[in-house]
């Protein structure tokens, strides 16, 4: 399934880097996730300046002219997305090993018919990465988490996870193609009947009855599991967009939802699958992380833990054989990016500071973000 541009534009009615966070960043958008220079040497990938990498599972691509900002707030909804019970892992193993394989990315462009765009469409190979969807910064409102009117960030990822996700690795249950699996036969109940393009009139009986010609049926299958996840995560639930929805799709509430469509109910909360049913926020910042960052030996790990107590301690592993490791030097910066603490050994107290989200850098350059309790 070949990268979809994202359908008509919803109605108007309505770096990181390793010495601070990004400043006058607002709540919603706060992240924990560093920016780094585009080191994809793919000609498909040459109109991008920076990523993201979230969870070591998928890629955010930005193009000049798309800020920092709205690149740490779509990593952010993706890792909460992946990461629903926001623990530092991907909730699911299996998932994870298939977003990764199949390198998943999501591409942000600053317009329609930017220059990354055509690079992208001109040169992309989907052998070789997976995307379902794009996003324009137009689109992208971190002041306005998952807001219907004003943000496609939820609605694009969410594709882009269930195509190079679960569709993939789980056939039986998401396969797009008609009468191939659970989504399709709920799909042909939800539009009243089995329909490869669009009728001239949907049945009465229909309550997802999508008419855009340029959809196909798989096409349509992918945007019907997007609504029903965003339904039973409760994003839609709102009289306003329940109304701006109504000639696409009708049971705009948790309730309505399990009531009136009940085989893609049973089917997305089933904890088989991992389909993400907690809504994001925007705010990805996990109180215990783990990386990998390169210089530190063979397969090195950083975490952090910040207890009650105030007190944050840091455990560094590597190459012993090597002895890569020296005895890091902690430092604490506040959001706008003034040292508040700083330790020369494994161990630093916390107590003194008052419970807010801080930036840990680590001797050797790497960093890791955690929260005092």
């Amino acid at each position: 399934m070949p990268i979809r541009r994202p359908h008509a534009p919803r109605p108007l009615f309505f770096l990181l880097v390793c010495c601070a966070f990004v400043s006058g960043v607002s709540a919603q958008a706060y992240s924990c996730f560093e920016i780094l220079s585009n080191s994809n040497n793919n000609i498909a990938f040459s109109g991008f300046d920076r990523t993201i990498n979230v969870l070591d599972v998928m890629t955010i691509y930005g193009e000049p002219g798309v800020s920092d900002t709205q690149l740490l707030h779509v990593a952010s909804i993706a890792a909460e997305l992946l990461d629903n019970d926001e623990d530092g892992l991907v909730d699911h193993a299996s998932l994870a090993a298939e977003l990764s394989a199949s390198q998943s990315f999501m591409p942000v462009f600053s317009q329609e018919g930017s220059n990354a765009e055509e690079q992208l469409f001109e040169y992309f190979s989907d052998e070789l990465f997976c995307a379902s969807a794009v996003l324009y910064a137009d689109e992208v409102s971190p002041e306005n988490p998952v807001d219907w009117f004003e943000e496609a960030t939820l609605e694009e990822l969410l594709h882009t996870v269930n195509h190079c996700g679960h569709v993939a690795l789980f056939p039986d249950a998401f396969s797009l193609e008609p009468n191939s699996s659970l989504l399709s036969d709920a799909m042909d109940v939800a539009r009243g009947g089995q329909f490869t393009s669009i009728p001239g009139s949907y049945p009465a009986s229909a309550w997802y009855h999508y008419d855009d010609a340029t959809c196909d049926y798989q096409c349509m299958a992918i945007e019907y599991l997007y609504w029903a996840t965003a339904t039973a995560m409760g994003v839609l639930d709102n009289p306003s967009i329940c109304a701006a929805i109504d000639e696409e799709w009708e049971l705009c509430s948790p309730a309505l939802f399990e009531a009136g469509d009940v085989l893609a109910s049973a089917l997305i909360n089933s904890s088989a699958y991992g389909i993400p049913l907690s809504a994001p926020n925007g705010q990805y910042c996990t109180e215990l992380s783990t990386v990998s960052p390169t210089g530190l030996g063979s397969n090195p790990n950083i975490r952090a833990w910040s207890p009650a107590s105030g007190c944050l301690s840091a455990i560094i592993e590597g190459d012993r054989q090597t002895g890569s490791i020296s005895k890091p030097l902690i430092q604490v910066f506040d959001a706008a990016g003034a040292q508040v603490a700083s330790s020369p050994s494994t161990t630093l107290s916390l107590q003194n500071l008052p419970g807010e989200m801080y930036l840990v850098q680590f001797g050797k350059g790497e960093t890791l973000k955690v929260k005092v309790l």
